[in-house]
């Protein structure tokens, strides 16, 4: 259920009015103490509101109805931003822990001692990076030190070979004569 609208800076409804649309739409009233945000579902039932309820005689100027929107827009692509901002940032928490899997790492245990573990896997849950290790569940948060790659492999995993490339001929290749040593 959306958030009961409150007043918003430069907003030109009454508080009776304001009871009267957060009635009309279920919503519970709101005191002072809540009228620091709404959201966008409020945002939108407020200016539909506004609009509806508005003087006649004395109608919100263009410019009033403009300003009002770019802000709405301004609002929803911050809001984007900042969806994506936490995207970007899961997947390059899951792209560190990708890389520490078949990796000894130090943590600190419950009695403050350091512990090397190895990382078996890396994955998701709940937005957060977990690392399934042979001492259990980690967090990249709980990591102190990154170590050698784990005793059953003495190097990273071997990188799959480079494309055969064909030779290369360059002019003074072209004019030697064939079968010549020079």
């Amino acid at each position: 259920m959306p958030e009961p609208i409150s007043a918003v800076a430069g907003s030109t409804i009454d508080p009776t009015q304001l009871a009267t649309i957060n009635q009309e739409y279920g919503l519970p009233n709101t005191g002072p103490e809540n009228n620091t945000t709404i959201d966008k579902d409020a945002f939108l039932k407020l200016l539909v509101a506004q609009l509806k309820y508005q003087d006649p005689l004395n109608p919100s100027s263009s410019e009033e109805f403009i300003s009002t929107t770019a802000q709405f827009t301004t609002v929803e692509q911050l809001t984007k931003l900042t969806d994506q901002g936490e995207s970007q940032a899961a997947n390059s928490a899951m792209m560190t822990a990708s890389a520490l899997v078949g990796r000894e790492v130090t943590v600190i245990d419950e009695l403050g001692m350091r512990v090397t573990a190895t990382v078996d896997r890396a994955q998701l849950v709940n937005g957060q990076v977990q690392l399934q290790t042979d001492r259990g569940v980690l967090g990249l948060n709980q990591i102190v030190g990154i170590g050698p790659w784990a005793s059953s492999t003495s190097s990273p995993p071997n990188p799959p070979p480079a494309p055969a490339t064909a030779p290369t001929t360059t002019p003074s290749d072209q004019n030697a004569p064939q079968g010549s040593n020079q």
